[in-house]
């Protein structure tokens, strides 16, 4: 439990991308002359010396800045609007936590998909309470399971793709310069343009909401699946962990599900409802990977031949619905398979050793044609499964068409990430070419750090002849090439 009540680690890798966020809004605006540049080295100023000691204790870098009524902080809400400045800051946190969510429902659908193949003729025992309702295949509940991770995380994906745009300023713009500006800032920090539908858009209410109901009916499916799958499996600690994990799992759904954003203007309202949304996401994925590893241990089916599993109750039906068919009325031939199956039972015999002649004395409607039925459908052989060929035939050609579609994904994604780099520099050089001056929102590192980011550098000097140097010249090439030791470095 602690693992996933974890607040401090959370707040280290949320704060980090928090200060990734004000830092590159704030010089992006600094640099189209939209920000005081005396505003931003205070902020990165007030960072450098007191992010490390908030995140220790916890406290979001947003609040504490709040708190402390942060001039460039408050400029920043100045120009986006409470509302607006909050929910780019969630979405762009929540950028690489649903990347996290998706990329665990990938390797979760992959896992189960694999287990599909090792017990693909492999009978399941569904039970109804003390008795079993009907025989199937353990590979076709397996894929049940498989196709609905795979649906969520499509679902994922999608809210996620909602998310990628930034809300514009609220300023009243007139002449598009202030729009001009966003797309450009927008790109230069790694959004895929502005939301266009401005401030009447509701995307983030519902992205949420359709990850929370993906995630309540992934949820319920592996749920239902898991408890049909403990009594055939060998029994296990695993698969009482798998399923504390599903209902730590309800739990956490139903909570991210009753997330709503405040109706408020305050600032710290609407920063304390984008970390409980954030933290949300961080558990689900946790819990999601426990169950999925647990699950891959877990799943170990075992053989079972008693004589109360094979007669089942869908095989009484089967035997009514023969009766039926034969000219028996409904009610009679309900009460004749009930009979045969009782008899069998109670005796402890298979329907192999019951002879014709004892069929009239358990039920005057019973025929031999039906025993015969039942002492086919009853074989204790555990590669008579329900469907025949045509249904394992349609469980292979579905589960490589998830497995395609997840590894299609997994290629998307890095190239998505590629594009969106590549989108990024180019209209950073449209920008230089207009200006001749560049958005430099300090190097950026996929390592962890809670430091914020470095001053922009410096631009680095032309080439010139070394006989036309001068010892100015000469001290800037040093300063260039330190420059460039400190990119290396950084990266």
């Amino acid at each position: 439990m602690e693992r996933y009540e974890d607040w401090t680690t959370f707040c280290k890798v949320d704060n980090a991308t928090t200060i990734d966020y004000i830092t590159s809004l704030a010089a992006g605006l600094t640099e189209l002359g939209q920000f005081p540049k005396r505003e931003l080295d205070h902020l990165k100023m007030v960072l450098s010396n007191q992010s490390s000691d908030w995140t220790s204790q916890g406290k979001s870098i947003i609040s504490q800045l709040i708190e402390e009524e942060n001039t460039a902080l408050k400029g920043l809400m100045l120009r986006y609007g409470n509302t607006n400045f909050a929910l780019n800051h969630m979405r762009f946190n929540a950028r690489s936590l649903l990347q996290n969510l998706t990329h665990e429902l990938g390797d979760w659908a992959s896992q189960i998909l694999k287990k599909t193949e090792l017990v693909f003729n492999r009978s399941l025992f569904v039970w109804n309470e003390q008795r079993v309702e009907r025989r199937d295949l353990f590979s076709q509940a397996l894929y049940s399971l498989a196709s609905q991770i795979h649906q969520t995380l499509m679902d994922v994906e999608k809210a996620a793709l909602d998310l990628k745009t930034m809300r514009p300023s609220t300023l009243l713009d007139l002449s598009e310069e202030i729009e001009k500006s966003d797309s450009l800032i927008a790109a230069q920090i790694g959004f895929e343009g502005l939301d266009h539908l401005r401030h009447f858009s509701e995307a983030e209410f519902h992205a949420l909401k359709k990850i929370s109901n993906s995630l309540q009916i992934l949820n319920s499916t592996a749920a239902a699946i898991v408890n049909q799958i403990i009594p055939n499996c060998v029994p296990t600690s695993k698969l009482s962990d798998a399923s504390i994990y599903l209902e730590l799992l309800t739990a956490e759904i139903e909570r991210f599900a009753n997330l709503m954003f405040p109706s408020t203007r305050s600032a710290l309202v609407w920063e304390m409802r984008r970390s409980a949304i954030c933290f949300s996401i961080h558990k689900m994925t946790l819990l999601i990977s426990d169950l999925s590893k647990t699950l891959e241990i877990a799943i170990a089916p075992v053989d079972i031949v008693k004589l109360e599993t094979i007669l089942s109750l869908d095989s009484e039906r089967r035997i009514a619905m023969e009766l039926f068919c034969e000219g028996v009325k409904l009610s009679d031939a309900e009460a004749g398979a009930k009979k045969l199956i009782e008899y069998c039972l109670k005796h402890e015999i298979h329907p192999d050793q019951i002879i014709d002649a004892e069929l009239k004395k358990i039920h005057p409607n019973l025929s031999p044609k039906t025993l015969q039925v039942l002492r086919s459908i009853s074989s204790p052989s555990v590669t008579q499964t329900p469907g025949g060929p045509e249904i394992k035939k349609q469980i292979s050609q579905k589960s490589t068409i998830i497995k395609n579609t997840i590894k299609d994904f997994g290629k998307n994604r890095i190239a998505n990430v590629v594009t969106c780099l590549a989108v990024s520099s180019f209209v950073s050089l449209l920008f230089l070419a207009s200006t001749s001056c560049g958005l430099k929102t300090g190097i950026k590192s996929n390592i962890e750090e809670l430091r914020p980011p470095l001053p922009p550098l410096k631009p680095i000097p032309k080439v010139v002849d070394p006989s036309q140097e001068t010892p100015h010249s000469q001290d800037k090439t040093e300063s260039s090439k330190k420059s460039e030791e400190m990119q290396n470095v950084t990266k």
